[in-house]
């Protein structure tokens, strides 16, 4: 195997172990290996601990776990996991996610090969059924528009930049929690880095799980008004409103699901 030296991949996790010994194990399996692991956990448990442990003293890859007592919440762990990265890049993974073994490789790949600061890559939902199905394939090129109103394609676990461009957006922004992914890469692109999408399948999102965030109106709702509000000077009347519209609409799922 061929080690990578340059990228280090940051992983949150919340009280969801056995979740992320898969994640972690999916990276362990590259065939193109990143230089390190840092694992943060906002819930710190000896057992999870234990865990990235047991995976560094196999020595494939320096696994590191940090604890992280002051930002809760995964966008904290993951710029906290930034803090500590040695790598030039930074490949980011949820606990429940994991990667197809060619991922970084393929990455890596088009980064040399472009010089690409971002990339996002193609990938497949699963289920706690075993089903799958394919999900979002990144778009060729950026259109701000298109990020306003839904999510192209960008998400933590299928994105990696260039560490210095990620530092001068100030990181994520935990304003914005729940539309955190595409409000990064928005601020990427605004910045003017090069970005290039990755068509192959090689991320795997796990949607299986009860406590799905996507799938409570009732969560998501405060998030994209946080994300209206971050972006009402620079929108058009309309994406007004239809923006005003989709927060409509999640108002009235929530209420019916109180009811």
């Amino acid at each position: 195997m061929v080690r990578n030296m340059e990228i280090s991949v940051v992983i949150p996790t919340h009280n969801r172990n056995d979740l992320l010994e898969r994640a972690v194990q999916s990276v362990i399996a590259q065939t193109l290996l990143p230089f390190e692991i840092i694992v943060v956990d906002d819930l710190p448990t000896i057992e999870t601990k234990d865990i990235i442990e047991a995976f560094d003293a196999k020595g494939d890859v320096h696994c590191r776990y940090f604890e992280n007592r002051e930002i809760c919440g995964a966008l904290g762990s993951r710029n906290l996991g930034v803090r500590h990265a040695m790598g030039s890049h930074l490949a980011f993974l949820d606990d429940d996610d994991y990667w197809d073994k060619e991922y970084l490789k393929t990455a890596t790949s088009v980064i040399q090969s472009t010089g690409a600061e971002v990339t996002l890559t193609a990938r497949t939902m699963c289920y706690a059924s075993g089903r799958r199905k394919p999900g979002k394939v990144p778009p060729d090129s950026y259109c701000k528009k298109d990020f306003y109103l839904k999510n192209p394609g960008a998400s933590c676990s299928n994105f990696i930049v260039r560490k210095d461009r990620f530092l001068e957006v100030g990181g994520y922004d935990l304003r914005v929690s729940g539309s955190a992914d595409k409000d990064i890469f928005m601020q990427l692109m605004d910045l003017g880095c090069s970005y290039v999408p990755i068509k192959e399948r090689l991320v795997f999102k796990w949607e299986g799980h009860e406590d799905q965030w996507s799938t409570n109106a009732r969560r998501v709702l405060p998030d994209v008004i946080k994300f209206y509000r971050k972006y009402w000077d620079e929108m058009d009347i309309i994406i007004h409103l239809k923006m005003l519209k989709k927060i409509l609409r999640l108002a009235l799922q929530a209420a019916q699901a109180r009811s």
